[in-house]
């Protein structure tokens, strides 16, 4: 048997003699188990993971040792998207849908370098008054033969590639560049980024965005806001905790989004600081009929309130929904039936013709729920 290593954290294992799968399993669980035993340096104590990618000779590649290493590494790669500790084995439809999404991605950083991301931005408004309060910065993709395309096409694609930091650097000096461009027409609103997990991840975030920051003296940091998943909090609370406090010292703010969704608890919410929490769509666009949904907003209303959080509905698509959630306490929503995103240049149009609904009087429902 041979360990060779090829790069920086990659070794190549070739283990001779195997003639079933089940004899290499049998190799790769010792080997799991071994390097997962922590170890002392310089007196502090290291626990490691492994992806692991296996190809199978003569099935996988016959007589073709460059292609027998790719096929292992097309594992690996598959490996590593699902998880720690991870085996994935060789498969051929797998590894064509690989090679798609690099090839994707290739396009991808392409599409950055040649300025193909735009911005669109969604409005928010304040319940019961319908003032607009800020906007969320939401990315498109303007493909030169395919038109606008939603996150959903692209951004699966870029999560947790090198392209994370960047893109998402660009974002944030993309709204706060339109911020000060929508000052000097008088409309003064906060901006809400949705934040890359892989940003939360790098120890030196916060002096990051600090340089950002000073590239734009004329806007005040509190102008820029950030939105991120529970899921990304739960990876390190007490380290992320760290980081977003760095940043808010700034004069940013966090928003908890897509609330609901994951296994987040507002026991660990309070313990974060974090000014408002996004209830997910989902949940929102069943409250006119499931009572279970209708439920779960109003308690997460309460509760957040009870700590000093304000509460923001996403999708709202119908004005409709916005009376149960005024009669909840709800601070703020958003979604289609208030406002589809837009490109900045349409949004002082859209403020000068906006108006509160006239029925926005939830007498009727603030009855329903008193009843429950």
């Amino acid at each position: 048997d041979t360990v060779a290593r090829i790069g920086g954290d990659e070794f190549v294992v070739l283990l001779s003699g195997a003639t079933h799968k089940s004899e290499v399993s049998e190799a790769i669980d010792r080997l799991v188990k071994a390097v997962a035993q922590p170890c002392q340096i310089d007196q502090i104590q290291i626990s490691l993971t492994m992806s692991i990618g296996v190809t199978f000779f003569p099935h996988d590649a016959e007589m073709d040792p460059d292609a027998l290493i790719r096929h292992a590494d097309h594992a690996m790669y598959e490996a590593k998207h699902s998880g720690k500790n991870c085996i994935c084995w060789f498969d051929p439809e797998v590894d064509r849908k690989i090679l798609e999404r690099r090839s994707h991605y290739e396009r991808l950083v392409q599409a950055f370098e040649y300025n193909e991301f735009v911005m669109h931005y969604q409005p928010k408004v304040e319940l019961p008054s319908g003032k607009v309060v800020g906007v969320e910065a939401l990315i498109r993709w303007q493909h030169p033969q395919e038109g606008l395309l939603p996150p959903s096409r692209f951004l699966p694609t870029i999560e947790d590639t090198e392209l994370t930091l960047p893109l998402g650097e660009w974002i944030m000096r993309e709204a706060l560049r339109q911020t000060r461009e929508w000052q000097k027409l008088g409309i003064n609103l906060p901006v809400w980024v949705n934040l890359f997990p892989h940003h939360l991840q790098q120890s030196n975030f916060a002096e990051r965005l600090a340089k950002i920051l000073q590239k734009f003296p004329d806007v005040a940091p509190e102008n820029l806001n950030f939105e991120v998943l529970e899921t990304t909090l739960l990876e390190d609370l007490s380290e992320v905790s760290k980081r977003i406090k760095a940043c808010t010292d700034q004069g940013v703010s966090f928003a908890l989004d897509d609330f609901g969704i994951g296994y987040s608890s507002l026991s660990y919410f309070s313990r974060l600081p974090v000014k408002v929490v996004k209830i997910d769509q989902s949940f929102i666009r069943g409250i006119l009929s499931s009572p279970d949904d209708l439920a779960l907003v109003q308690s997460t209303v309460s509760m957040a309130h009870s700590i000093g959080r304000k509460v923001v509905a996403e999708g709202v698509e119908t004005l409709e929904h916005a009376l149960p959630l005024i009669a909840c306490g709800c601070d703020y929503a958003q979604g289609f039936g208030i406002a589809r995103p837009m490109p900045a240049a349409d949004m002082a149009a859209w403020i000068r013709g906006w108006r509160k609904p006239a029925g926005w009087k939830p007498i009727g429902w603030k009855k329903r729920l008193a009843r429950r």
